[in-house]
Parts: C-alpha cells; sequence; structure tokens
C-alpha cells in the first residue's frame, strides 16, 4: 500500500511538476548552445526510454 501510495505521489509530481526542468534547461541549450543541443536530447530521449522499459 505504501509503495502505491509513493508511486501515485510520484506520478502526479512528474506530471504537474517536474516537466519544467528539463524543458528549462533544454530551452536554455536550444537559445545559447546550440552545438550541445543535439547531444543534450538525445541524451534525454535514452534516458526516457530506459525508464520506460
Amino acid at each position: 500500500m505504501r509503495r502505491s501510495i509513493l508511486a501515485g505521489a510520484w506520478g502526479f509530481a512528474e506530471a504537474t511538476l517536474f516537466f519544467i526542468l528539463p524543458d528549462v534547461l533544454l530551452s536554455y541549450y536550444a537559445l545559447d548552445k546550440k552545438g550541445q543541443l543535439i547531444r543534450l536530447c538525445s541524451i534525454t530521449l535514452i534516458g526516457a526510454f530506459w525508464v520506460e522499459r
């Protein structure tokens, strides 16, 4: 039961709060450091797929 509550709280936080951090970081790199943007987006995508498996 405790894990279910924790998982639900984490999912809610991911959907409402944590999505902002990667967006801010990727936007900064898109505006300021275009050379590193593709590398960072690739790492972000790999991380998302790794979590989903």
